[in-house]
């Protein structure tokens, strides 16, 4: 069971997943087999109250942010990213607090799930 799915609350429902990009596989900083294990253990996900993301196998590093706590979210692709579409998602949250979700695929559509959530959110 992932990390996501094991701590969803009763009425919590995933709206939307996101993955690094597998042109992680292709920096020649990263070696293959640890490039294969970041992906690997990198989940990030979008409900309907929050977003969550966690990184790590054996140490583990979470964050979650409520979506009523978040006042915007942003995109930021290089020519590259743009070109094989990835990039990094920045969610801004209250008290200036900003979170990278770097090397995502397609962040535009992570982007506009969450605007969309947060519409979504703000009618409740």
């Amino acid at each position: 069971m992932s990390y996501v799915n094991s701590i969803l609350a009763e009425d919590e429902h995933i709206l939307a997943k996101a993955k690094l990009t597998f042109w992680i596989y292709f920096n020649p900083l990263n070696l293959i087999f640890f490039a294969f294990l970041k992906r690997w253990s990198t989940e990030m996900a979008l409900t309907n109250r929050r977003i969550i993301y966690k990184r790590g196998i054996i140490a583990r590093n979470t964050m979650e942010i409520s979506l009523h706590k978040i006042e915007s979210v942003g995109v930021s692709q290089s020519i590259v990213g743009r070109i094989l579409d990835y990039g990094q998602v920045y969610v801004q949250g209250t008290g200036g607090h900003k979170e990278k979700f770097d090397g995502i695929g397609s962040p535009l559509i992570f982007k506009k799930a969450i605007d969309a959530a947060l519409v979504e959110d703000a009618k409740q």
